[in-house]
């Protein structure tokens, strides 16, 4: 028996190109074996049918195949061979009663995936009991992917492999890496980080679209050091770029950048509605209220059209918040500057 205590049977890294490694040792596997080993490793030890995995591969391929069953079983066979032959146990963990039962990898302690433990340490920062404890937990999460940051979306997990089933395991992974990012960002900025974050926010600004809480959490930092007139050129350089996009900044920015020229100083940001002051020509709207019942929050928790900052889920575009806790969610909708 190989001694798990130096490596893992099973190792694989899928937030990146695909590595996989038996017992310390890297073993080669053609992309069509890869795409198989890696739709058996997301349902963390659930099951995949015959004709779902030949889907996939014939999503992947550039052109159909004649026989796309056969072709399913022949890369398949090949897979559990190159794992037979880097170690005997390590072909086992895809057990041969897969006519009854389907595919599965068997996933326990010998077995080390770089997605399973950034998921499980997303879980372990959002039950975090305090601030510094959700950072310090989140920013080993985040360091699994490589240095801090790896742009808002965290580069390119499953590199290499296409087909719908791909895109879509990959979306999700940099969908969950942006959620943590700026949570991750919002904790430090509320810990008083701003010289630190400088950095990453700067390069998090320039990507291709601006993101609305990075920008304002940009325009914070520069605000406390150094000064309001950084934020101010800051948010305009941002809003000629969304403008050539055809974008239109948020509401919540546009506020910032007009309370900056008025009050010329330190600001707080404007969506934290006690520490905010309003302009002498800008009065507070009211906010309409709807309490719909939802059931299963952990919903929100994932999806393209907003980003789930711990208990508040942000929706860009829109002039909508949500907060969620105990099987309900509170929609406000404020309205938008004139």
């Amino acid at each position: 028996m190989t001694d798990l205590n130096k490596s893992p049977l099973l190792d694989v890294s899928l937030l990146g190109r695909v590595k996989v490694h038996v017992c310390g040792e890297p073993v080669d596997l053609p992309p069509k074996s890869q795409l198989l080993l890696a739709s058996l490793i997301e349902l963390r030890g659930g099951a995949l049918s015959a004709a779902q995995l030949t889907e996939r591969l014939s999503e992947e391929g550039r052109r159909k195949a004649d026989n796309p069953i056969g072709l399913f079983y022949s890369h398949m066979d090949k897979l559990r061979t190159k794992l037979r032959v880097a170690h005997p146990a390590a072909g086992a963990l895809i057990p041969d009663n897969h006519k009854r039962e389907g595919y599965r990898l068997l996933v326990g302690p010998e077995v080390a995936v770089d997605a399973y433990r950034f998921e499980d340490l997303v879980k372990l920062a959002q039950a975090a009991k305090d601030k510094g404890e959700f950072v310090r937990i989140a920013e080993q999460a985040l360091r699994l992917w490589g240095e801090i940051p790896q742009g808002l979306r965290g580069g390119e997990p499953l590199e290499g492999l296409t087909g719908l089933w791909a895109a879509g395991y990959r979306g999700s992974l940099q969908q969950s890496y942006q959620n943590i990012l700026i949570a991750w960002l919002e904790a430090r900025t509320e810990m008083g980080h701003h010289v630190a974050l400088l950095p990453a926010l700067t390069q998090l600004s320039s990507e291709p679209v601006p993101n609305d809480i990075v920008t304002g959490l940009y325009m914070q930092s520069l605000s406390r050091t150094g000064g309001a007139g950084d934020a101010i050129r800051a948010f305009e350089q941002i809003e000629d770029r969304l403008t050539d996009l055809g974008l239109v900044a948020a509401p919540e920015l546009r506020r910032l950048n007009r309370q900056l020229k008025t009050q010329g100083a330190t600001i707080t940001l404007v969506d934290q509605p006690k520490e905010r002051s309003m302009t002498e020509n800008e009065s507070e709207q009211t906010a309409e209220t709807i309490q719909p019942t939802i059931e299963k929050v952990d919903v929100l928790a994932t999806g393209e059209h907003g980003t789930a900052i711990r208990n508040q889920w942000n929706v860009p575009g829109t002039h909508a918040r949500i907060n969620y806790s105990e099987g309900s969610m509170e929609v406000t909708e404020t309205q938008a500057d004139e």
